[in-house]
């Protein structure tokens, strides 16, 4: 229904001239005309793979023989740094890629997987978790040694060079990204925890230790070290050339668990 008056030019729908006639808004006119909701929904019709839900992405270790992803990002460049993350056999995982721009880091995994019955490839993305520990292939290849647990991998490629008697190992994610790692492949060691000179690195490292040192659990020992004393947010890429850190963390650890605890009466005694 349209109307057009020859006199003023005034022309529309009947919506229209109800407006124009009773000077009313839309809602209003439309309500004369005998609408019972008044209220426009828009109505999209979507297909039934539009209203599945996102299947997560599951990531495994890239079949041997893979090449490496392309790290070079648009917006990001090429990293400079890239660790490799193995399983115990000492095939790939994935990869920690670390990128400078304008003096920030920005960190991105890369990963082998994919998402119901596409096919696997890489991507930028993280591990399923639990996700996995820096150096499995280590921890299974010297299952005597102690370990020491740092936050991120540049700074466990340090404290390798600083503690060659130690395997060193970290959790992708940064510091509250533990939760979502696998922590078995530590039970029944000795793991010292290394945080970065912040709060919450060493929230995290605290957090930690309870965790791997109930011994109905992963029943691990070892010491909890103070980072104060290094710059703000500092770790062992930080540590001074030249200078030996055994006196150093010697000074600043404590135990969490020590080897050999004295038997406990009940578990309802432990802590909790």
């Amino acid at each position: 229904w349209l109307y057009r008056c020859f006199s003023c030019g005034a022309q529309g729908d009947a919506i229209d001239f109800i407006r124009e006639h009773d000077g009313v808004d839309f809602n209003a006119a439309c309500e004369k005309l005998g609408a019972t909701d008044t209220i426009w929904k828009p109505r999209i019709e979507l297909s039934a793979a539009e209203l599945a839900p996102v299947l997560d992405r599951i990531t495994t270790a890239a079949p041997i023989g893979a090449e490496s992803p392309n790290m070079n990002l648009r917006k990001l460049g090429e990293p400079v740094r890239v660790w490799a993350y193995r399983n115990e056999s000492g095939h790939i995982l994935g990869y920690v890629a670390r990128y400078e721009v304008e003096g920030k880091k920005e960190i991105r995994p890369f990963t082998w997987g994919a998402r119901g019955d596409d096919m696997p490839a890489w991507s930028v993305g993280s591990f399923s978790k639990p996700r996995p520990l820096f150096n499995l292939d280590k921890l299974a290849a010297r299952t005597d040694a102690p370990v020491i647990m740092v936050e991120g991998e540049k700074a466990c490629e340090a404290a390798e060079l600083l503690l060659p008697q130690y395997i060193c190992t970290t959790f992708p994610g940064g510091a509250q990204a533990w939760k979502h790692a696998d922590l078995e492949p530590l039970r029944g060691r000795r793991v010292d925890l290394w945080p970065d000179a912040d709060e919450p690195g060493r929230a995290a490292m605290l957090a930690i230790s309870k965790v791997i040192a109930d011994p109905r659990g992963l029943a691990c020992t070892g010491k909890l070290i103070d980072p104060r004393g290094l710059i703000d947010g500092g770790d062992a890429a930080d540590w001074p050339a030249g200078e030996d850190p055994i006196p150093w963390l010697r000074e600043r650890s404590t135990w969490y668990a020590p080897p050999n605890p004295a038997p406990q009466d009940s578990a309802a005694s432990l802590p909790p």
